[in-house]
Formats: structure tokens, sequence, C-alpha cells
């Protein structure tokens, strides 16, 4: 998951997969961006802000990921063009 940007284990983790492997980060916190294929990951899967007040309102209030329910965010994944489907 994207914790490990935030726990600074995520170059290991790259370095210690195989080379075969079908890489993807995953969880709400991850950054959406094509950066991510620079590293030879695959897919990355996360959540786009579509609605910054509604979130800021809803994180001040102490709301889980869970209770959002689609509340001013939206679930996004980006495949890397590398792999073919």
């Amino acid at each position: 998951t994207s914790t490990a940007l935030i726990n600074g284990t995520m170059n290991n983790l790259l370095a210690l997969r195989r080379e075969d492997a079908l890489t993807m980060v995953l969880g709400p916190t991850t950054p959406i961006t094509p950066l991510w294929f620079d590293y030879n990951v695959d897919i990355v899967s996360g959540t786009l802000v579509t609605d910054p007040e509604i979130v800021l309102r809803l994180v001040s209030e102490g709301v889980t990921f869970r209770q959002f329910r689609g509340r001013g965010v939206q679930a996004v994944t980006m495949v890397s063009p590398r792999l073919q489907f």
C-alpha cells in the first residue's frame, strides 16, 4: 500500500519484487500520478478528491474514510501503458 511511502519502505519493497511480477500500489492515500510507471509500477489505485470543500468539512468532523461513501471523492485506477490486455 502507499503507507510504504509514509514509513519510508517503498524503495525497499519495490527493489524486492520479482522482475516478472505485476506490481500495484493500492489504497486511498496513494498519489494518483503516472510517475509510478517510471518505477515499474503497473497499476495505481487510489482516491481522487473531486470536491475539496466537502472533503475538508468531513475530515474536520473526524469522518473516517469509509464514511465518505463517495462524497467528495472518487476511486481512480491507472494502468501502465506497458500492460497489454
